[in-house]
This record gives C-alpha cells, sequence and structure tokens, in this order.
C-alpha cells in the first residue's frame, strides 16, 4: 500500500499536466485570466516606476541648489502639477522679499502660458515661458544651466524676441528656426534672438522663452508670476533655507498658502504620489485576478465531476484523501503559475512597448522590470492558483470510493 502512495505522489505533477492537456480550450481560458491579471500589475508598476524615475531625473537635472516657489494649487499639496487658483499670484512683492533672505543667490520669476506658434504656415500649440529680459540670462543660464548654441538671451529692452529650444528649431517644424527668423506667437510676430544647446532631455529642449510683460500682454494677465526659481549659495543649506523661504511667504500670504520646496523634496513627494497611483491601479487590475480565481475554482469543480469515477479507482487502488488533494492541488497551482508565467511576459512587452511610444512624445518613462516584479507577479499567480484550488480539491478528497465508483 505504501508502494501505491509514493507512485501517486511521484505521478501527480504527469497526470495534473495530462489533465490540463486534455482539457486544453478550458485550461488555456482559465490562464487567459490569470495572465490577463498579471500582464496589467506588471505594466502598471513598471510605468509607475519608469515615471518616477523620468520626474527625478527632471527635477535632478536642475541641481540640488533650487528652490521652487509656486501657489499650493499649482504643486497639488507638493506632488502633482495641477493649474494654478486664479486668485493666487506670485507678484515682484515676493520676488524683492525672496532676493532679500540670507543664502539666495539669484531669484526669478516665470510666467507660463499656452499659446499657438506659427512659422512656415504650421501652427503649433506649446508652452511659453515668459521671463524679464534683464534677468532671463541668470535665471534660465545660472539657475537652470541652459547654454546657448548661437545668438544671445534676451535683454532689456526687447519686447517681441524670442529663444528657442534646439527641439523647436529643427524637429517641430517641416523647415529649420534660426536666429533672425520670424515665427508668430499668439498671432504677434516675434524674432528669434537666440536658439540653446541640448540637454538631451526633450522637455527642455522645447524651451520657449520671450519678454514676460509681452507674454502677459498676450494673455490678459497683468503683474503675475506662475512660479518662482532661486539659487541658493549653500548646497548643504537647501532646506534651511527654503524653511526661511516658506516662513516669509506664509507671513506676506498666509499659512501655506504657497508652496516652497527643494528638487530633492519635490522628486520625494511625487515618487510617494506616483507609487500610491501605481497600488491604486494595481488593486483594480488585481479584481481581473480575483474573476480569474473564480474562474479556477470553476475549472477545478469541473474537473472532479468529470473524474469522480477516477477518484473512486484512485481511492480504492490505495490513494489517501492526501494524494486526491496533491493531485487537484498540483493542477490548479500549475493553472495559476502558467497563467503567471504569460502574464509577466506579455506585461514585460507592455512595458517595453509604452517605454518605446513615450520616448517619442517627449516624457520617455523608461520604465523597467525589476526581478522583484517578476517573481512577485508569479508568486501571486501561484497562490491565486493553489488557494482557489482548495475547495475543489477538498471536496475530490472527500469523496467516498463506493459512491464515487457507482458514479455514472
Amino acid at each position: 500500500m505504501s508502494s501505491l502512495a509514493f507512485s501517486f505522489e511521484n505521478e501527480s505533477l504527469r497526470i495534473a499536466l495530462k489533465n490540463i492537456v486534455d482539457r486544453r480550450l478550458r485550461s488555456l481560458l482559465t490562464i487567459v485570466g490569470i495572465a490577463i491579471g498579471i500582464a496589467a500589475v506588471v505594466a502598471l508598476v513598471s510605468t509607475g516606476i519608469g515615471a518616477t524615475e523620468f520626474i527625478k531625473e527632471q527635477l535632478n537635472s536642475f541641481g540640488g541648489n533650487k528652490i521652487f516657489i509656486a501657489p499650493a494649487s499649482f504643486l497639488s499639496g507638493g506632488g502633482g502639477f495641477g493649474p494654478p487658483s486664479s486668485s493666487l499670484k506670485l507678484t515682484d512683492q515676493d520676488l524683492d522679499a525672496i532676493s532679500k533672505i540670507n543664502g539666495i543667490d539669484v531669484v526669478g520669476g516665470i510666467f507660463i502660458k499656452s499659446l499657438t506658434v506659427n512659422f512656415n504656415s504650421q501652427i503649433l500649440s506649446m508652452s511659453i515661458f515668459g521671463g524679464g529680459p534683464d534677468q532671463t540670462e541668470k535665471l534660465f543660464k545660472d539657475v537652470q544651466g541652459f547654454e546657448l548654441e548661437s545668438g544671445r538671451f534676451l535683454k532689456k529692452g526687447d519686447k517681441f524676441s524670442a529663444v528657442i529650444g534646439p527641439v523647436i528649431a529643427s524637429k517641430m517644424f517641416s523647415k529649420d528656426i534660426g536666429v533672425g527668423n520670424k515665427i508668430k506667437i499668439g498671432g504677434e510676430s516675434f524674432k528669434v534672438v537666440g536658439i540653446t544647446k541640448s540637454t538631451g532631455q526633450q522637455d527642455n529642449d522645447n524651451l520657449l522663452i520671450v519678454p514676460i510683460q509681452t507674454l502677459r500682454d498676450l494673455s490678459g494677465e497683468k503683474d503675475s508670476y506662475t512660479i518662482m526659481l532661486a539659487n541658493v549659495n549653500n548646497i548643504n543649506k537647501v532646506q534651511e533655507i527654503a524653511d526661511a523661504v516658506q516662513k516669509k511667504m506664509d507671513k506676506i500670504h498666509g499659512e501655506k498658502v504657497f508652496s516652497v520646496l527643494t528638487a530633492e523634496k519635490l522628486a520625494s513627494n511625487i515618487s510617494s504620489i506616483f507609487t500610491s497611483l501605481s497600488v491604486l491601479l494595481s488593486g483594480i487590475a488585481g479584481i481581473s485576478l480575483l474573476v480569474a480565481a473564480v474562474g479556477i475554482s470553476n475549472t477545478m469543480l469541473m474537473s472532479v465531476l468529470e473524474r469522480t469515477r477516477e477518484i473512486g479507482i484512485m481511492k480504492a487502488v490505495g490513494a489517501s484523501n492526501y494524494n486526491v488533494m496533491e493531485l487537484f492541488l498540483t493542477e490548479s497551482a500549475l493553472i495559476g503559475l502558467f497563467g503567471g508565467v504569460a502574464g509577466v511576459t506579455i506585461g514585460s512587452i507592455g512595458a517595453v512597448a509604452i517605454n518605446t511610444f513615450s520616448s517619442g512624445t517627449g516624457f520617455a518613462l523608461k520604465t523597467s522590470v525589476p526581478l522583484y516584479l517578476i517573481a512577485g507577479g508569479l508568486l501571486i499567480a501561484l497562490l491565486v492558483g493553489i488557494t482557489s484550488g482548495l475547495w475543489p480539491a477538498r471536496r475530490a478528497a472527500k469523496l467516498n470510493p463506493v459512491d464515487a465508483l457507482r458514479y455514472q
């Protein structure tokens, strides 16, 4: 009898595989259900990882000695970006107050507006950055590290002049734009006076800067800045200086009306938001795993009914309840594992596709599928398979061999 039991234990994997193959269509549909859920989780989590790394890379490119000042609504509580409230405006008074804080080297305000740009009969909509002509070079060169490929930055007295990035100059329009060419912004003609060097980051290379007062006039908004950027003179005291700026802004406007963040803190907050978002979306994708679990249970229950007589024969020749339960659990575990392998593969391909697509949009996510995500996906699929098969396996194990043999 013990030799028969030993035989059953060693044959359970082969029998389980045979049963999956014999019922290939039903098994395939069940595996697809698992695969969809795992693929969605892998693709969403890898996208979240890529988005987080992209934002960190963008913010860290500014350097560790930068401070951002903006309405709290614009920074959405310190994490994501949203439109600033029309009632909250940064003004020259704020610029002057911040510039007097000990440790602030350079501070400048930027007004951002989305307008149409027309060149060579092509019209595109893009974000326009307005900077004070007398401080544009300091703001974009000294604070943000932009360098010129040709021409010059804006200077005092400029009204309808523009500085553009290399992507706008040579890729966005069917004809290259050079220094001295005219482009229309919001219906007004501007002369290109400078082109910046490539930074390797498409968002930076899409830069289009015009005099701030001209941009305000075009948009009908006056005496306001969208954000302010400051450069501190001691990188070891960045957070300390940022806290001093926050206190000053709270004193002028009220507590936490405006947010003051360092590049490191902003990157950390955005990373936290993307992580939470990934978990939320993965939870939604997990609903499909629940549906797949029900599918596995249904498949295994049907298998128990179809093989009732077979179970009776197995028990009659010496198979224990454990042997029968092991057989059905092995089968459900294999279905889960196959679904996991398919899901991880599809999810990884999806992550690569997202990476490829995003690289052409300027928002290069650089999605990645780390080993822990692959292992986690396979483990979840395996656990779903085993858990879903427990009740059918227990039901099979408890069948009375005499009744099972009589079953037609």
